[in-house]
């Protein structure tokens, strides 16, 4: 029976269906069904019972949304993860370079003097020859036209203009090539330290060797040596900084692998649908057991802050980018071979 009392309603009877039990951090939580009744007659056995029987279902298909809801959570950690890895490898790559970029700058820093201090002297050179010239031509200035052609003639001799004017040719050549020498260099260091997009375009293999060659040069001037044998093009899919890292690093590790000299090879060439490029040394070698170490990040057999132990283990995620395979063949005393295999772009 339903009590009414000031128009509220008042149910006499009450029945609870437990539904599911849940545990949520690490405590229990039980959902029940009420179900309110104005009088015992309205009680449906068969209901209860039907509701009582899907229990079960409710609890596998609430348990089923919460792992859903869980996986997601999950997703979206990783996620954020991966992008905090992909932070720090950024900054590592970021930080390698600067490693490299200092122990590079003397050399680096020589290769631009050079030139710029030939230029300094050729420039002062000239400024010499042309008040000589000068004064070879003041003549036409000062004097009539018999006496000016018979001076002029005179201080042709006395000046030397024929000399004059041939070397100026050759220090205006010369100085052409030095400053171009610079902006070379300047370029190719340029190229090194941006930090690319991770987007593969084609690029020419050839010229970011001979790039790499052009920053490490004044490494190799006395007791070394470099003998190249590469390909006029070779094109492949690639980021050019990175990859020039990647040379950079070999060709630094092999010369001072080569502490008492020797030579530096590196050979390009094409196999099938593959650019192969070599790059072996006459240094002291890698033992056996440290060949699988030498691209796991921080190893280093070098002596305390003499390397990171980060050069080759970047270098090969970088390969790894690009899709290339490499292979380290090294015998103790005798030297060390990296053999890189890339897919040539057509």
């Amino acid at each position: 029976m339903r009590l009414v009392t000031n128009h509220k309603i008042f149910y006499q009877f009450c029945v609870m269906v437990p539904l599911y039990t849940l545990t949520l951090e690490d405590k229990k939580t039980v959902g029940v069904a009420v179900l309110l009744y104005e009088d015992q007659q309205d009680i449906n056995i068969t209901k209860l019972q039907t509701l009582e029987s899907s229990r079960s279902m409710l609890s596998i298909a609430i348990e089923r949304k919460r792992a859903e809801e869980e996986l997601q959570q999950q997703l979206i950690n990783l996620e954020e993860t991966n992008k905090i890895l992909e932070q720090t490898q950024l900054q590592l790559v970021g930080q390698e370079k600067l490693a490299s970029l200092g122990y590079l700058a003397a050399g680096v820093a020589h290769e631009i003097n050079n030139p710029v201090g030939f230029v300094l002297s050729n420039l002062d050179t000239m400024s010499d020859y042309i008040n000589d010239i000068k004064s070879a031509v003041q003549p036409l200035a000062e004097a009539s036209n018999d006496e000016s052609l018979t001076q002029l003639n005179k201080n042709y001799e006395e000046y030397e203009l024929p000399f004059l004017f041939e070397d100026s040719d050759e220090i205006l050549k010369s100085s052409v090539e030095g400053l171009e020498r610079v902006k070379a260099i300047v370029a190719d260091l340029s190229t090194f330290s941006r930090m690319d997009n991770d987007e593969l375009e084609p690029i020419d293999v050839t010229k970011v060797i001979n790039k790499s060659l052009n920053m490490v040069s004044n490494e190799f001037k006395y007791q070394h040596k470099i003998e190249t044998d590469l390909l006029d093009t070779a094109t492949i899919l690639g980021i050019e900084s990175k990859l020039q890292q990647v040379f950079i690093n070999l060709f630094v590790n092999a010369k001072q692998a080569m502490a008492e000299g020797g030579t530096l090879f590196i050979r390009c060439y094409r196999e099938r649908t593959k650019i192969m490029v070599r790059v072996k040394d006459e240094g002291k070698g890698i033992p056996q057991e440290n060949l699988k170490e030498i691209f796991t990040p921080f190893f280093t057999t070098k002596a305390p802050g003499e390397g990171t132990g980060l050069g080759l283990s970047i270098s090969y995620s970088i390969l790894q980018q690009h899709n290339a395979k490499v292979e380290v063949l090294s015998e103790p005393n005798k030297g060390t071979e990296f053999i890189i295999s890339f897919f040539e772009f057509f």
